[in-house]
């Protein structure tokens, strides 16, 4: 199934691919060194966030996963970046600087008790037409030189991030990825190929697209192609028709239609759900602040990130909680200097002592 309606076609089809854990693996799995990955228990591979960050201004522009999976004795996290952008942009060491921090931040807000950070892997997946021609290195955006550099070295950030540039690969290597999965290679061919004309898109996918494991994707792409050339029914099944075959062209079309109206469907549940959760976000943070004091970051964050079930939770225990952890769980600290004290227990009568 399609997952909630998203900013632009081309995160739509990411996400329904490589939200799914077992198209993931194989992208993952690919990308990474080979070194890295052996130590990387893929069992363990779990979706921590559909959008693990937001950046007012660029929504519309990239599609990001974040993943967590062990490795050895710690849990590490794999953020993978989708860039939609026609052209390249200098910047993306920095953007994904502080998509980093903020993960980050996240992490310190829900494990306030946790003495060290996660690793975080950052990958971005790329599908302009001219290939990537930016840094991969964030270390490259500092105005040094590389002798003054290696000065600075203990000083400066200094990251890389794993580039898969599919502007750069031919069709060939694409589909020569076995660590991936058919519906995997069938998603990043119809990104690599998501700005020619119709007739080349689905020509290209045949290969992949007869394969039955391939059918679970089938309908998104189909729905990408839709959004992405504004083409008619009649032209779309005609020539899926030549590639896969009349009924099976008909099954994915008609399944296509289905996905759109359930997806349709559930984006407004969501978008119900998202200002329902607002509110009472908006009015438990205020009524914490009067019964509490001033409120700890972490404790903010946390309101902010926390869904309507636990939302409502918190709001049954407030008026009666004396403290900001009876509410919260023991997991917020309170400022002691602004901390509306909770009321005393009236001292109990003072038995006389016994005379002798």
């Amino acid at each position: 199934m399609l997952p909630a309606v998203t900013s632009t076609p081309h995160d739509a089809l990411f996400k329904a691919a490589f939200s799914k854990l077992r198209h993931a693996r194989g992208l993952l799995r690919s990308l990474l060194p080979s070194a890295l990955a052996q130590q990387i228990s893929w069992p363990t591979l779990r979706l921590e966030t559909g959008t693990a960050v937001s950046d007012e201004g660029l929504d519309e522009q990239r599609m990001d996963l974040l993943f967590s999976a062990r490795a050895g004795k710690q849990r590490i996290f794999l953020y993978v970046l989708a860039e939609h952008q026609s052209k390249v942009d200098p910047w993306m060491a920095f953007r994904l600087l502080c998509y980093l921090v903020a993960i980050w931040k996240q992490v310190r807000a829900q494990h306030p008790r946790q003495k060290k950070l996660p690793a975080i892997i950052p990958l971005v997946v790329h599908h302009s037409p001219t290939g990537w021609t930016a840094p991969v290195a964030f270390e490259d955006l500092i105005d040094a030189d590389a002798r003054l550099l290696d000065s600075f070295g203990p000083f400066i950030p200094r990251f890389r991030f794993l580039l898969d540039d599919l502007a750069t690969q031919t069709d060939d290597d694409l589909r020569g990825r076995e660590q991936m999965t058919a519906s995997g290679r069938l998603v990043v061919l119809s990104l690599k190929h998501g700005r020619d004309p119709i007739g080349i898109r689905i020509r290209v996918l045949a290969s992949d697209g007869r394969a039955h494991s391939a059918g679970d994707v089938m309908p998104s792409i189909l729905q990408y192609i839709t959004e992405t050339t504004q083409a008619e029914p009649a032209t779309l099944h005609k020539l899926l028709a030549e590639q896969v075959g009349h009924e099976a062209a008909e099954e994915i079309m008609t399944t296509a239609d289905r996905l759109r109206r359930e997806g349709e469907v559930k984006g407004e549940a969501r978008g119900e759900a998202r200002g329902e959760a607002r509110g009472k976000r908006e009015a438990l943070l205020p009524l914490l602040r009067e019964r509490f004091g001033r409120l700890p970051t972490a404790t903010v964050a946390r309101v902010n990130n926390a869904a309507v079930d636990e939302l409502d939770t918190w709001f049954s225990r407030v008026l009666k909680a004396s403290s900001l952890d009876d509410v919260l769980g023991a997991t917020s600290t309170v400022s002691p200097t602004k901390a509306t004290p909770a009321k005393r227990a009236q001292p109990r009568t003072a038995r006389p002592r016994a005379a002798g």
